[in-house]
């Protein structure tokens, strides 16, 4: 097991800040970045503009790669799953989506398996093992950048994000940085359970991110069943901040909605949602049809309710849309992920 940290566990600025330490010119810093995110070099003896004692300091210091890919599936709608093997033995999964404009979103992860206990999620069942480094989190973008383009990076895989915040703070300064992966904050969109005030703080720290917010229910006591996260922010809190303090960020707020049949998709409930979020310009609700994930007592809503469901939001004043479902058949869809850990 590899025993040095990754240098791409360092944010542009504390690679900055280590090279001035090291009385080593700014510049350096620049072509060891330029290396890493443009370059994609899987080592130190690749920086060949670097002078050879640096290279091998470096060297001495930090690892490069973090991932190996174990197992790599196609969807016949185009998406890709990827299992990645860590270090430690534990495996995660990202997502590849395709859309019909020939635009390439990733979905990926920030935890081994997940501790939100979200009753209806296959990532859930397997409890949280540990939150993922900021180079192992991105890393799995730049897997990707290597071979194609990227219009989107969602963190809606594996994990909640914003319970591995500082690790999602390295890794989206690393995505955002001119002298890093350069990605446009407004291509990035971080999603939540409930974990609002973080949700805001990241906001507000990297302008132009979006924030995702899974809801799955209108009602504070319905869900917490689904979503034992509840009961430390209810609904009424998730409501609270959507309607007022989220609106202070500049990215797009989307409130995620997953239709489970006979539990949360009855016209009253969408009627209810309608009441509680303030419909304006800078708000939509995604409405996703539950994946099967092999747990009993959840299924698909009819799709009778769930295009009901979606004209009582837009007759409100609402944007609401129907997210066309894509990787179901190798289990890469919402809800879907969870990698089996060597180890157990």
């Amino acid at each position: 097991m590899e025993t040095r940290p990754s240098i791409k566990d360092l944010s542009p600025d504390a690679l900055r800040a280590l090279f001035a330490e090291l009385n080593l010119p700014r510049f350096r810093a620049g072509q060891v970045l330029e290396w890493l995110y443009a370059n994609h070099a899987s080592s130190f003896d690749r920086m060949t503009n670097l002078p050879q004692a640096l290279r091998e300091s470096l060297s001495e210091r930090f690892s490069v790669d973090t991932l190996e890919i174990a197992d790599r599936q196609e969807s016949e709608d185009g998406s890709t799953k990827t299992l990645y093997q860590l270090g430690d033995g534990h495996r995660i999964e990202a997502v590849l989506l395709p859309d019909e404009k020939g635009r390439r979103t990733l979905c990926l992860s920030s935890q081994v398996g997940c501790g939100m206990g979200c009753t209806f999620c296959r990532t859930a069942s397997m409890g949280l093992k540990r939150g993922l480094t900021a180079a192992e989190i991105v890393d799995q973008a730049i897997f990707e950048i290597r071979t194609q383009k990227l219009d989107h990076i969602l963190f809606m895989g594996m994990g909640e994000a914003l319970d591995n915040v500082d690790n999602l703070r390295v890794a989206l300064s690393l995505m955002t940085d001119r002298d890093a992966l350069a990605f446009s904050p407004t291509r990035i969109t971080v999603s939540t359970a409930g974990m609002m005030q973080r949700a805001e703080e990241i906001g507000m720290e990297f302008p132009g991110v979006n924030i995702a917010v899974s809801l799955n229910h209108p009602e504070d006591e319905s869900r917490e069943k689904l979503m034992p996260l509840s009961r430390k922010v209810s609904a009424t809190e998730v409501f609270k901040s959507l309607n007022g303090p989220m609106k202070r960020i500049k990215g797009r707020l989307t409130v995620e909605y997953v239709l489970i049949g006979g539990i949360n998709d009855s016209p009253e409930l969408a009627d209810t949602l309608a009441l509680r979020l303030k419909p304006d310009k800078k708000t939509r609700i995604n409405l996703i049809r539950y994946n099967e994930a092999g747990i009993e007592g959840f299924g698909p809503p009819d799709e009778h309710r769930l295009y009901e469901f979606q004209r009582r939001l837009i007759d409100a004043g609402h944007m609401a849309f129907i997210r066309k479902p894509l990787g179901r058949e190798i289990s890469g869809a919402c809800g879907q992920l969870a990698a089996d850990d060597i180890d157990d």
